[in-house]
């Protein structure tokens, strides 16, 4: 099969690799051989240190622990673990101090401040009470109210006492200016509201844990009432006579108060009990138990006095002997306290709460303390394990980065370390897998990129590598040869015998130049059947022209093909010959073009023949060179290079009028003077300049129609297309540009097709023309009669015009080639039966003017009529008479050949 090079695959990296099947992995693994196995994929415990990571594997070490104990988790149990544990705490803390910590403190604080505010209450209601009867309380409640007015400053935040207190002092400070014994009164009675105040501000009132209520219903009701009843009582028993009279009525008092303080010595022994029960402090303990058990037993003492003036002091008939009486009565009045005491043991109560509370406070700071440590070092484990697992991703993906980095700029030799067994890992794991199928790949497509993948032979990238290095080591007298090889009507093999059978004969053919040359040659398949032989350095040129014989001779053995019982025999191969010894200039795109010259020299003299690259052809390598980059030059400033559109009128041959023209290109080079379109037409093709041209001379060409058109309306203009512009999906939108641009109807703007361009490939030419004939523009078959289309072709095609080739043309002026005219007639008949309007080339003579008149032919062009002229010599013909017989200004280089490649 006709194949042309392998692609020059560069290196693949991973910035164009996205994915590859297990199975094309293994495939390419595989067909890399051991070495690519082997440099491809390295072991996956191989690092990636030498990217420059050792300086940060310091910086990783405090975190090695962290990274184990997380190793043996997968990658999202490592998260719920780390974020478990800093969770946990979180919640404790959360949850601990909002719902409990800080509202039991806050109520700890908060009775606190009202133990001590109702402690420092105790004195000023005494002192309040005892100023009614007694000068000395009075002086005692300056400093009670004083005492009061410390305590209430220090908590009045904590139990908002800002406004109980106001009336309070006020009160207070009204008995101590006042001194009279309502002014008193008023004061106990603030007091006792402000007791009931503090209860209620401080939560003593509400604490189940202290029983607090009894003790706050006694202090707040029971203590102030005790107070004012025992002052009373004093008083009424002082101004008791001894009388049996007084005795009974002192007596009820007495008793009376009795029941009262016993009442008070029990709630300030439950105060105690309390205190016993709730303590944790064993000595506090053991205190509030005898104190408690001491004001049971008074309470219990004042009863048993009670109950013995009830049994000695009364008889039946009423109240006894006085005496008696009056011994009963101060033996139970002995067993009382006084108000300093019950105030003592009230004082005594308010510590032991105090000291209670303050315990309770200090355990639960305590407990916070340890709560907020522990979920510290629960935050500081979690922050580790986090910033372990971090280190570890961080560690992973810098690896990751730096693996895809160097793999990205072509180097596949790192690998990542994988740690554990986690997705990271088999992250990992995979990155190390592609590295290594990307390097397989790469050492694959470095052979593809170098060999040519039919025959196994080095393809013309990698030939031009190995012969630079042959020619920088060629001297005088150890020069080497280049041998270009192109097989002779290879063609024909593959329409015959199929691609297959035609890639078996290539590589045939490759095998035998192997054999045929010389040991130390360099042979290779540069494209489709062409083939390149590389000798040297130091070879004798004898010893190259002999190969090349043999060479040419193998080539001529018979090939069978086995599986077709089919012998195959090659016409032949034409062989181009060049040597380099360092002293001729050329480099190594030289050398093969100078080889490559030379075959086309033997090719076009006769099939199997070898030619040498000679000094002659040097100059027209040379000039060719200088050609090619004149050309780059002239396309890219048209004008000011010389490059120029000609046209020649297409006349009607009977009244000679101009009926339109066929543009052509011309160029006159600044340094190479006159080049002709044989020659630059098909360079342009050659280096891939034809599309430029023939936009250039499609605007030109359109432009010149549209002045023309001022003068003859019906004037056509038509333009050469070449084979390459033909399968060039521009050609139609340049066409309509360059008539839209002119603003020239399409139905005049005509292109010319070669039968030969439109053989290249006939499908696509039909698409093409079809394409062109539906934007309006008329399509002509150019030097009709030398290619190779057939009617069946010609037929399908949706054609205008059918220009006759010179050849036929010139042969009318020969009577004996009576041939070529039943040919024209014939193709007459064709085209009159197509529908097709006849064009002929080439008339030079009167007689072959008249000869194709005669035949019918109605419009023609040649030099008889009008040499190809610039445009301004076009304007001037078309302003004067219409059938002038001879070109009045030929002032355009002679038609050498007609451009049937532009396009």
């Amino acid at each position: 099969m006709d194949q042309g090079d392998p692609v020059d695959h560069p290196p693949i990296t991973l910035k164009r690799v996205s994915a590859r099947s297990d199975d094309a992995r293994m495939s390419l693994h595989r067909s890399a051989g051991p070495r690519s196995a082997h440099d491809g994929r390295a072991s996956t415990a191989e690092t990636t240190d030498r990217t420059g990571r050792a300086g940060r594997t310091s910086g990783h070490r405090a975190f090695a622990p962290g990274r184990r104990v997380l190793a043996t988790f997968g990658l999202v149990q490592r998260f719920a673990v780390v974020l478990l544990i800093l969770t946990v705490p979180l919640t404790v803390i959360s949850w601990g101090y909002v719902s409990g910590a800080a509202a039991d403190r806050d109520f700890t604080e908060r009775e606190i401040a009202g133990v001590v505010v109702l402690e420092a209450t105790i004195d000023p209601m005494a002192a309040s009470v005892d100023g009614r009867w007694s000068p000395a309380g009075n002086s005692a409640l300056v400093e009670a109210q004083a005492a009061l007015a410390a305590a209430v400053a220090d908590h009045a935040d904590t139990i908002e006492l800002d406004s109980p207190w106001r009336d309070v002092s006020t009160a207070v400070q009204g008995a101590i200016d006042g001194g009279d014994a309502s002014a008193h009164a008023d004061a106990a009675d603030a007091l006792r509201d402000f007791i009931v105040d503090v209860g209620d501000r401080s939560n003593l009132t509400l604490d189940p844990e202290l029983d607090s209520y009894y003790l706050m219903d006694a202090a707040q009701y029971r203590y102030p009432t005790l107070l004012v009843t025992l002052g009373e009582a004093e008083q009424r028993v002082e101004g008791f006579a001894t009388s049996r009279d007084s005795v009974a009525e002192r007596w009820s008092a007495e008793r009376d108060l009795a029941r009262l303080v016993a009442a008070e010595l029990d709630a300030l022994a439950a105060g105690h009990w309390t205190v016993a029960d709730e303590t944790d402090d064993p000595v506090v303990r053991v205190r509030a138990t005898e104190r408690a058990i001491l004001a049971s037993r008074r309470a219990d003492s004042i009863d048993a006095a009670i109950d013995g003036v009830a049994a000695d002091g009364i008889a039946a008939d009423g109240i006894g002997t006085t005496d008696a009486a009056l011994d009963a009565q101060e033996a139970a009045l002995a067993s009382m306290p006084t108000t300093a005491e019950i105030s003592a043991d009230w004082k005594q109560v308010t510590d032991e709460l105090a000291g209670l509370l303050d315990a309770r406070l200090d355990s639960m700071n305590d407990s916070s303390r340890r709560l907020l440590a522990l979920a510290l070092v629960c935050l500081a484990v979690a922050l580790y394990l986090l910033l372990s697992l971090f280190s570890g991703l961080l560690r992973s993906l810098r690896d990751m980065r730096d693996v895809l980095a160097r793999a990205g700029n072509g180097d596949l030799t790192a690998r990542v370390r994988p740690e554990g067994s986690d997705e990271l890992a088999d992250v990992s794991r995979s990155i190390n897998d592609t590295v290594a199928s990307v390097a397989a790949v790469n050492a694959e497509l470095r052979r593809r990129a170098t060999h040519d993948g039919l025959t196994g032979l080095p393809n013309r990238g990698h030939f031009v590598e190995l012969l630079q290095e042959r020619m920088a080591l060629a001297r005088p007298g150890a020069s080497i040869a280049l041998a270009f090889v192109d097989l002779d009507s290879f063609k024909a093999v593959n329409d015959l015998h199929g691609h297959h059978n035609g890639d078996v004969v290539l590589r045939t053919v490759a095998e035998r130049l192997q054999s045929a040359t010389p040991s130390g040659t360099i042979c290779s398949r540069l494209a489709g059947d062409e083939y390149a032989l590389l000798l040297g350095p130091g070879v004798e040129p004898d010893v190259v022209r002999a190969a090349a014989q043999r060479v040419l001779g193998v080539i001529g053995e018979p090939i069978d093909l086995a599986d077709q019982r089919v012998r195959i025999v090659l016409e032949g191969a034409s062989l181009g010959l060049a040597f380099h010894d360092g002293t001729d200039g050329l480099d190594a795109e030289g050398l093969l073009a100078a080889a490559d010259f030379a075959m086309y020299d033997a090719k076009s003299t006769a099939p199997g023949l070898v030619r040498e690259f000679t000094t002659e052809l040097a100059a027209t390598v040379r000039r060719r060179a200088s050609m090619r980059s004149e050309l780059t030059r002239a396309l890219a400033e048209p004008r000011r290079s010389g490059l120029t559109v000609a046209y020649q009128p297409i006349v009607d041959l009977r009244s000679q009028a101009v009926a339109g023209c066929e543009a052509l290109a011309r160029w006159t080079s600044p340094t190479l003077g006159v080049v002709s379109p044989a020659e630059f037409v098909p360079l342009a093709e050659s280096i891939g300049l034809i599309t430029t041209l023939g936009q250039y001379v499609l605007g030109e060409a359109a432009q010149q129609l549209a002045r023309g058109q001022h003068h003859r309306p019906d004037l056509y203009m038509s333009v050469n297309v070449s084979a390459l512009a033909l399968t060039d999906g521009l050609l139609e939108l340049q066409v309509e540009q360059a008539a839209s641009a002119a603003g020239i109807a399409p139905e005049t703007f005509w292109l010319e097709l070669t039968e030969s361009a439109m053989m290249v490939d006939p499908e696509v030419a039909a698409r093409r023309i079809s394409s062109i004939r539906r934007r309006g523009h008329p399509v002509a078959v150019d030097d009709f009669g030398t290619g190779y289309s057939s009617l069946a072709y010609l037929h399908s095609l949706e054609l205008s015009a059918l220009k006759v080739d010179r050849s036929f043309v010139e042969s009318l002026d020969d009577p004996a080639a009576a041939t070529n005219r039943h040919i024209l007639q014939m193709t007459l008949e064709l085209a009159r039966h197509l529908g097709l309007d006849v064009i002929a080339e080439g008339i030079e003579t009167q007689a072959q003017h008249d000869a194709l008149v005669d035949l019918g032919v109605t419009r023609g062009q040649g030099f008889f009529m009008h040499r190809p002229m610039p445009g301004e010599a076009l304007d001037a013909l078309l302003g004067g008479p219409s059938a002038p017989s001879v070109d009045p200004s030929p002032t355009v280089a002679p038609d050498v050949a007609p451009l049937s490649h532009v396009g």
